[in-house]
């Protein structure tokens, strides 16, 4: 293992302590994981050249003492190779990213190996950088960009976990690469059972139809939204939701980044209204009953016309404390106070 003060340009990459904003001298981290003497050694140089900030680098040789270095001790960025006398390959990224999940990845290929490179991005590296084609500047700019890059992946991880309502990554073919922790919730399945399924596979058989013109109508504006989307949990339950879908950008490629909101609570409580005024007009239209509303003071008038004296004509309000003659056969509450009163056919209140 290699240590050393260096001196780069300042801020030519931030500090994940400083984070975005943290652009004032401070001393960057970096562990350099590279077997090749002469790659190390120019690697080295290259960071050496520009001065006036200072980088604390550590060098080692193979991943297990990369491993050893991490668990003691912070860093801000690796940079990695991926040909290590102990590891080859996506393994290499695998133990880096478990031996430091928040440490942004760089990593180091030859020219064969770009390919190789383009998974280990897939598998959690922010950047690559090829071998025999590294220059001084684009050297701190892969270091610079990786930080700030971890630093938006963190931030909008931490958005899409603490999220309201369920969200999902699709790819144009309507196959589900992310999903949310609501997700789980919504749909009654764990997030391994999720990512990798066709978004068709949670659309309820009568909802199907509309499939096709939702997807045509988002490719084609970009944007869409719609209401009552019934989907299946995996009980086989059935669940209704309002689906805000948009495509964006994600690295090189177009995805489908869809909010799902749970409409169940909404159209329950439509129901529930719907419900209540119907036996409301109900009441109102074959009950020959005398209804009154009360007033604030508890002051009667009659209410929507429906309030008739026994002997059939309409009541006029009082302008005084209502004192009802007779007993009262039921009454309706709004918002825990009472409003409407019924009385008997035969009975009318008093003034």
């Amino acid at each position: 293992m290699v240590q050393g003060q260096l001196t780069i340009e300042d801020g030519a990459f931030p500090s994940t302590s400083t984070g975005l904003a943290g652009r004032r001298k401070s001393t960057r981290k970096v562990l350099l994981v590279e077997d090749n003497p002469g790659d190390a050694r120019l690697l080295r140089d290259m960071l050496n050249e520009e001065g006036a900030g200072e980088t604390d680098l550590t060098h080692v040789e193979c991943l297990g003492e990369a491993e050893e270095h991490l668990a003691a001790r912070a860093v801000d960025v690796i940079l990695l190779d991926l040909v290590l006398p102990d590891a080859q390959g996506l393994a290499v990224v695998r133990r880096a990213r478990a031996a430091a999940p928040g440490v942004p990845l760089v990593v180091l290929t030859g020219l064969d190996d770009e390919a190789l490179a383009v998974q280990a991005l897939q598998e959690g590296a922010q950047d690559y950088l090829v071998k025999g084609q590294i220059e001084t500047r684009g050297l701190l700019r892969a270091l610079r960009y990786a930080v700030e890059r971890k630093t938006l992946e963190e931030r909008y991880r931490s958005l899409m976990e603490h999220a309201n309502d369920a969200i999902l990554l699709l790819q144009p073919g309507l196959r589900i690469i992310e999903a949310n922790r609501r997700a789980e919730e919504l749909l009654g399945c764990p997030r391994d059972q999720i990512v990798g399924r066709s978004y068709e596979s949670f659309i309820a058989p009568e909802d199907r139809g509309s499939l096709a013109a939702d997807r045509a109508a988002l490719l084609a504006e970009g944007a869409t939204r719609v209401q009552d989307r019934r989907l299946l949990r995996e009980d086989g339950s059935v669940v209704s939701v309002d689906i805000s879908a948009s495509l964006i950008r994600r690295g090189d490629e177009t995805v489908l980044f869809a909010i799902l909101h749970d409409a169940s609570g909404r159209n329950r409580t439509e129901g529930e209204l719907r419900a209540a005024r119907k036996r409301l007009h109900h009441l109102v239209s074959e009950n020959p009953a005398v209804i009154y509303a009360l007033g604030s003071r508890g002051r009667p008038s009659p209410w929507r016309g429906s309030a008739r004296t026994s002997s059939g004509s309409l009541a006029t309000p009082s302008r005084r404390p209502f004192r009802p003659r007779g007993g009262w056969t039921a009454s309706i509450r709004k918002s825990g106070r009472e409003c409407l009163r019924i009385w008997p056919a035969s009975s009318s209140p008093a003034a």
